[in-house]
């Protein structure tokens, strides 16, 4: 199972919310997802003071290895050839 991460921020004192996947990030847990975020504040905003609020986490499904093409026709025979 992937995970899914909500993290809590406050921007010079905006309250945001940055959502990271598992799937598309290079994170392998709650606290490597909240590095990851907290990082990514801090170059795009050096002068800024940044806070941690919060973090929620859910299971979510892995994404697929191989789905082949996203349209595959078929002959009369129900045999796919492709384009």
């Amino acid at each position: 199972m992937a995970m899914y991460y909500e993290i809590g921020i406050t921007i010079d004192g905006v309250e945001s919310c940055v959502y990271v996947d598992t799937n598309a990030t290079p994170v392998d847990s709650w606290k490597q997802a909240v590095d990851h975020v907290m990082t990514l504040a801090k170059v795009y905003h050096p002068q800024l003071k940044i806070e941690f609020d919060f973090i929620k986490e859910y299971e979510i499904e892995n994404e697929p290895k191989d789905l082949g093409y996203i349209f595959q026709p078929q002959d009369a025979n129900g045999k796919e050839y492709l384009l």
